[in-house]
């Protein structure tokens, strides 16, 4: 399914001459700026479980240390993860980590929205089915342990020598948080995965206009100051992007942001084969070297868990100009939900607006050519439960 807004379809005139290359991959630069042009895959990544036609709904993920216990944020977001669910949205649940990265999963309109509710509610709950035993306990402090256990075990505090366990909120000075596939007392250090979701949406984005908005600030110079180069930054909470979840993402010089790779330069529309998994609010030749007078790009976080927003600005000119920026405009991540904004001050010169899937399987082009006036606010959005 493709969705296109052709207001126009025809680039600037500098864009149109823009020579397009293609370039190796390169290695991922952990939290650098960098002057690549092709980076590879985002590691961390979560695809929605096999028989899931929809996006992911709700995601917890955490990483654990062996011997140690859950740390303050992993305690937080299991709960800010229980409160944010919708139980009646979801069919699927899926309990994987580090150990199994297929994990176990349950599709059962009937039980998944009960787990979803008794994890939410902190109440007792257990059923068979899908082959195994799902629960809904307590043990210690934790009042809502989730597990998948063997047919017929509905313990919460037992130690298996391979669990299916999670209880971040146990209690101080116990490490016994759980594991995927590993002893859930005192397991090895990993990465705990949970994750519902439900279908009966509209896989792609739809996108509405509005005027009168105001960017949020970004204070956080992420340190992009550069030519046609990359910065690579880890996501304040779990972004959902089509049917993946992400937890770093590509910051583009030229106004977008990738989460798999980028193979060209410098200005595109929507969609481009050369690209995957993209946002783009402002697709052009842009310039951020000139920190001096203000250039870069800057985040900053609004609200607080479990609905944050992760607010992304480029102040930029367009390339190669020093001096102060002529292109404002910033993209808005939200927590928990699909919902991407584009929110533009002064900008000139726009190329492409828009997201992609992948390679251009599904994408929501916008415009290509088109310039918004100061104050416009593009508003993405997919997939609202039932």
């Amino acid at each position: 399914m493709k969705i296109s807004f052709p207001f126009l379809n025809q680039l600037s005139p500098r864009a149109s001459s823009v020579a397009f290359v293609v370039l190796a991959a390169v290695t991922w630069p952990t939290g650098a700026s960098t002057e690549v042009k092709a980076p590879p895959s985002v590691p961390a990544e979560v695809t929605a479980p096999t028989g899931a036609s929809a996006k992911v709904i709700a995601v917890y993920d955490e990483s654990f240390t062996q011997g140690q216990d859950a740390s303050a944020q992993a305690k937080q977001d299991w709960i800010n993860f229980r409160t944010s669910l919708s139980p009646s949205a979801y069919d699927t649940v899926t309990i994987r980590g580090t150990f199994d990265t297929t994990g176990r999963t349950l599709t059962d309109a009937m039980i998944v929205p009960q787990i979803a509710a008794a994890l939410k509610n902190g109440t007792l709950f257990s059923a068979t089915a899908g082959g195994f035993t799902w629960n809904v306990g307590i043990c210690g402090n934790e009042p809502a342990v989730l597990s998948a256990r063997s047919i017929g075990d509905n313990s919460s505090c037992s130690c298996d020598s391979l669990g299916y366990v999670v209880r971040p909120n146990i209690g101080t000075g116990n490490p016994n948080w759980g594991g995927v596939n590993t002893a859930d007392c005192v397991g090895p250090s990993q990465t705990i995965i949970v994750i519902f979701s439900g279908p009966s949406c509209i896989p792609n984005y739809t996108v509405t206009q509005s005027s009168g908005a105001t960017i949020v600030p970004g204070t956080t110079d992420i340190g992009n100051h550069c030519d046609d180069c990359d910065t690579f930054i880890s996501l304040p909470f779990p972004v959902v992007f089509y049917d993946q979840v992400f937890s770093s993402v590509g910051v583009r010089s030229n106004g977008i942001l990738f989460f798999t790779s980028e193979n060209s330069c410098c200005s595109f529309c929507i969609p481009n084969s050369a690209y995957n998994n993209v946002i783009a609010p402002h697709s052009s030749d842009l310039f951020t070297a000139d920190a001096g007078s203000g250039q870069g790009i800057f985040t900053s976080v609004s609200g607080s868990a479990p609905n944050r927003i992760f607010n992304i600005e480029w102040r930029t000119t367009h390339c190669c100009q020093n001096g102060v920026p002529t292109e404002d405009f910033e993209i808005r991540l939200h927590e928990n939900t699909q919902r991407i904004d584009y929110i533009y001050g002064p900008v000139t010169g726009v190329v492409g607006i828009g997201v992609q899937r992948d390679t251009g399987s599904d994408f929501t082009s916008v415009s290509c050519g088109v310039t918004p006036v100061p104050g416009t606010q593009y508003t993405f959005t997919t997939c609202t439960p039932p």
